[in-house]
């Protein structure tokens, strides 16, 4: 459903769609309006129907989200009248038969947009949305029917205008003594975020208590305290990143993250006395008396502050054991690592630090790697409506298309290379001169699974479309533009590199005609030769710098292979003349005026230098072997 409808939708003769809101792997949150009540409403829609979700996420999917679907439906209408649990108003079938939920609307956004905005929070504001978390765990978990909700973490607590918590999304919450839920089509086996899970929600356990809540909660406090990630290989308290902590909130946060159940807090409750007692207690001129650590760890760790007068004595020093070689568990250090990128004050020169160390841990973020079944992971991604886009004083009309989140990376393209029908099928080589079926493959220059895929030529960036459209033959996609007939692959849609008006559509927004992808340039939003790296970075380094669809790196980074001739751009087909084809994008070793969305480059079709890459489309097909 939520890939057929837009702005200015009615369904049901009930709600009116007004804005897109929220996007996931699955689903979309739109903000609609309740045209009898005359009040807003947020919508949530799964993004796909059944055929086109197993496709994507693999068999089963669709009824995985449904079963979510159902269930945050099922538990959210157990409280109506706690003002810090998300009302769900219903859970209804459109005229299509599809599912979607009712729910209130919260304006002011989610925890993680702002700790995102702002970093760490002061212990104030902290404790009071802890207060009101614990408000909702208490009902929540003192309710008959022995829920936990499983998902504690940033994204899925909002916030009122004036900043009250509402706990949301109870879709993977355990009730009772059920079967656990499996998560089809993911990354991890059981429920849950790794970075908040406790750890005997990590084992897998059938069975849960209120205490793997609790735990996720200290996790979000400890972050909303010091502005990182809980890493439990560190296992610091708060206070070494925050000298406004007390030792009594140290001591909170560290009963909370107890890795032993029965160490840990029980009950919301207990954890609601304790703080209160601990804010009331605490000195008004400072929230805290300092912890003293170790003169090394104070010069690493603490900011200088302004002197202030201390009415207790300073508590005595806590000594800190660390090991040398302590490192995170790869999925903790992934997800730290991911929100390092997501923050506009992360130098270049780190976002490559990230990408290269994304790679040697295993890259789980979707689109970059592979399926289950080998092949690679295309994460597609809507474009807007098409329009018309002018090049070379010709104008081109703009089909609905989807086009990758990413360009293609090392480990698809090495997947093609390494098939049994891939790279050395002549099939995929039709068309082209001879001494090109196949082309012989040059090394990659920066080698690793999140790596664009580099020095690749014309003819084998058409080759590598050709192959994975056979491999996704039956797909299905909503149509882009939310209507009309669906996109079938092999049928009314083909797997394909873009026509330069298709990739200059996607980058500009659309009918916005941006500069670049985000608008004005801005600086950190690309790797051109500006960021002074002189290399290729992991895809997906400058989220700053995505496109209204979401594709990143549109601008800079490699190069990218467009579908028809330079010298005259009408002309798709595959050929034996050699005449240069487009690139379009910029890359890291050239100027950011030549990564803007208009610029036009080009080159002869059996070249693969070390800046040339390509992504996909999915979109209308031209005759065959026009491929």
């Amino acid at each position: 459903m939520g890939g057929l409808i837009s702005p200015g939708t009615v369904i049901l003769n009930k709600y009116r769609v007004e804005q897109e809101i929220g996007r996931g792997g699955f689903g979309l949150v739109w903000k609609a309006t309740d045209l009898a009540l005359g009040r807003p409403v947020a919508l949530k829609t799964l993004l796909f129907g059944e055929t086109s979700m197993d496709n994507q996420y693999g068999s089963g999917a669709f009824d995985h989200y449904l079963e979510r679907f159902k269930r945050e439906a099922k538990v959210s209408g157990f409280f109506t009248a706690n003002p810090n649990l998300i009302t769900v108003y219903s859970l209804e079938k459109d005229e299509a038969g599809d599912y979607f939920l009712a729910l209130e609307y919260i304006e002011g956004g989610s925890l993680d947009d702002l700790l995102q905005r702002e970093g760490r929070l002061s212990v104030e504001r902290a404790c009071a949305i802890t207060l009101e978390l614990c408000n909702a765990l208490a009902d929540v978990h003192n309710h008959p029917a022995d829920i936990v909700h499983r998902d504690i973490k940033p994204n899925n607590i909002l916030l009122r205008v004036k900043g009250q918590a509402v706990l949301a999304d109870f879709g993977i919450a355990q009730l009772g003594h059920e079967s656990k839920l499996t998560i089809v089509g993911e990354r991890h086996r059981h429920p849950g975020t790794p970075p908040y899970m406790s750890p005997e929600q990590k084992e897998s356990r059938d069975y849960l208590t209120p205490a793997s809540d609790l735990y996720s909660l200290g996790a979000v406090l400890y972050e909303m305290l010091t502005g990182r990630l809980f890493a439990k290989f560190r296992r610091l308290p708060p206070s070494l990143e925050n000298p406004a902590i007390s030792v009594w909130l140290d001591k909170a946060v560290g009963k909370l993250l107890e890795k032993d159940p029965e160490l840990r807090y029980s009950q919301a409750e207990e954890v609601i006395k304790d703080l209160r007692v601990g804010l009331g207690s605490a000195p008004k001129i400072l929230q805290t008396e300092l912890i003293t650590p170790p003169p090394k760890v104070m010069a690493k760790k603490v900011e200088p502050v302004q002197k202030v007068r201390v009415e207790a004595p300073p508590a005595p020093a806590i000594k800190v054991v660390e090991p040398k070689t302590a490192t995170p568990e790869p999925e903790i250090e992934r997800e730290m690592m991911l929100r390092e990128i997501a923050s506009p004050s992360t130098n270049t020169a780190r976002r490559m630090q990230i990408g290269d160390r994304l790679s040697e841990i295993g890259d789980t973020r979707r689109g970059v790697g592979l399926r289950e079944n080998g092949l690679p992971d295309i994460a597609w991604l809507a474009v807007a409506p098409g329009g018309r886009v002018g090049i070379e004083k010709q104008t081109f009309e703009v089909q609905p298309f989807y086009i990758a989140q990413y360009q293609v990376t090392y480990a698809q393209y090495e997947a093609f290379v390494q098939a049994a029908d891939g790279y050395f099928n002549w099939e995929w080589w039709q068309g082209f001169p001879k001494e090109y079926q196949p082309q012989k493959l040059n090394e990659q220059n920066q080698k690793g699974v999140s790596m664009p895929r580099d020095r690749i030529s014309w003819y084998q960036a058409v080759a590598f479309g050709r192959w994975l459209n056979r491999q996704m033959q039956g797909w299905q996609f909503p149509n882009s533009d939310g209507g009309g007939k669906q996109l079938i692959v092999g049928n009314n849609a083909q797997v394909r590199l873009p026509t330069e008006w298709e990739w200059q559509w996607a980058a500009q927004g659309g009918s916005q005609k941006r500069l670049y992808p985000w608008g004005e340039w801005q600086v950190g939003y690309a790797n051109t030769d500006e960021a002074g790296l002189n290399r290729v970075t992991a895809v997906g380094m400058y989220p700053q710098g995505a496109a209204e669809s979401g594709a990143l790196d549109l601008s800079g980074n490699l190069w990218e292979w467009c579908q028809n001739k330079y010298d005259n751009p009408k002309q798709t087909a595959v050929d034996e003349s050699g005449k240069r084809r487009v690139l379009r994008g910029g890359s890291y070793n050239y100027d950011p005026d030549l990564a803007s969305c208009a610029y036009r480059y080009r080159f002869i079709p059996n070249v693969g230098n070390n800046n040339f890459g390509f992504r996909l489309v999915l979109s209308s097909p031209f005759a065959p072997f026009d491929l």
